[in-house]
């Protein structure tokens, strides 16, 4: 027992510092519990905005128009006997041109804001039908259809202009879809001379709205007051601008630019960013880093100053810097990620600040203090920064460790 007893003794600051770590890795318990906790709260909204959704209306994709042409093929049998195919045509037009303007709306479910939109669509452009198309020239079998992702977001009549008659539009046997039968005149097909068409779309949704590039030409013009839009897709605008007064946003897509019309698709979404729970957990992921730091400080201000902190009074300064995160999470719900980090600092700093004061009783209190609002103030810094944060991180860490390591050379 007495070389046990005369071991720690002379290996205790060797001991200490052993405990001290295992207690800095032990806080990355809850700290694992609080990433798991920003990842219930991020589904929270989720599902808050999915709910909204389907009582609203789901996110839109508008598909067409197209002209579909009933067809006759004669083709001969196993006997040699003449035998009709009968079919659909569906002919994309030759040039496709909207023009859309969307106007957004905040809706709230519990403590979420959730954007949804209305938004006028008018769509306009020519079809060409090839002369060597083996058409029934039936007038109540030609039609004109397009889908939508979400039917109950149409909120007016569709009124179809084509070849300068007026049809209304239903919906139809395939799932989203809308169409109009019309009238065609053969002659313009012999002749080669395209037919105009016209229809505009009333339609409400939420989360994005999105185009198939159906035409041979494709163009789409979209704007909205929305400041924060983010474009979405197979294609990019060619151009936009975005500003305090709302963006907009010019696309041209080529039918030599996608292979299926169909399965390719481009717009733009509509989201509140939620940059709470993104920041926050990159604010985590530097949680372990500030906790060994501000537990390196106080064992070197332990040794200066000769005034042992207790182990217990370690597990404190740790589970008060993890309930950091905690504040900052639950304030960003409700304030700008800026001020609830302010916030949940300041209040961390003064705690922190006034418990150094309280069991070291010396002026390296305010040492310790002043080491965790530049750590705050560094990390905040990094949270808004992108491609430089890393860079920035690693040579500022390396800065503060250095300085710590040079303070421990002045006292031992």
């Amino acid at each position: 027992m007495a070389l046990s007893d005369s071991f720690f003794q002379k290996h205790s600051s060797t001991v200490k510092i052993v405990i001290i770590g295992i207690v800095a890795l032990l806080m990355l318990i809850p700290l694992a519990m609080i990433q798991e906790l920003v990842r219930d709260r991020q589904y929270s909204h989720d599902m808050a905005a999915e709910d909204v959704g389907r009582m609203w209306s789901l996110p839109q994709t508008v598909t067409g128009p197209t002209l579909d042409i009933p067809t006759v093929k004669i083709e001969k049998d196993a006997d040699g006997k003449n035998m009709l195919i009968k079919s659909v045509a569906a002919i994309a037009p030759d040039s496709l041109m909207i023009k859309g303007d969307v106007k957004t709306e905040t809706l709230h479910k519990s403590i979420y804001d959730i954007v949804v939109y209305h938004s006028e669509v008018n769509i306009s452009g020519t079809f060409m039908v090839p002369e060597d198309i083996e058409a029934i020239m039936d007038g109540d079998d030609i039609g004109v259809s397009m889908v939508l992702s979400d039917l109950r977001g149409i909120e007016e009549r569709v009124l179809l202009t084509f070849d300068g008659e007026e049809y209304e539009m239903a919906s139809s046997s395939r799932v989203g879809g809308i169409e109009a039968k019309v009238k065609i005149d053969t002659k313009k097909i012999i002749a080669g001379r395209p037919f105009d068409y016209s229809l505009r779309l009333k339609l409400k949704g939420s989360k994005s709205i999105k185009f198939a590039p159906m035409g041979d030409v494709t163009e789409v013009d979209l704007s909205s007051a929305y400041t924060t839009p983010s474009f979405c897709g197979d294609f990019l605008p060619v151009s936009r601008n975005i500003d305090q007064d709302g963006f907009n946003a010019h696309w041209k897509v080529l039918g030599m630019n996608r292979s299926n019309p169909q399965e390719s698709t481009f717009g733009v979404d509509l989201l509140i960013p939620v940059t709470q729970y993104r920041q926050t957990t990159r604010a985590v992921k530097y949680g372990i880093l500030i906790i060994l730091l501000i537990f390196v400080a106080a064992y070197l201000v332990e040794i200066s100053t000769k005034k042992e902190i207790h182990l217990l009074q370690y597990l404190l300064i740790g589970l008060a810097l993890v309930l950091f995160y905690s504040l900052l999470l639950s304030i960003s719900e409700y304030l700008s990620f800026g001020w609830s980090y302010l916030i949940a600092s300041s209040m961390t700093v003064l705690l922190m600040g006034g418990y150094f004061v309280g069991i070291l009783r010396s002026k390296h209190a305010y040492f310790i203090t002043l080491l965790l609002i530049i750590l705050y103030a560094f990390i905040y810094l990094l949270l808004r920064m992108q491609d430089h944060a890393l860079l920035v991180g690693s040579l500022g860490l390396f800065l503060i460790l250095g300085i710590i390591m040079m303070i421990h050379t002045r006292h031992s």
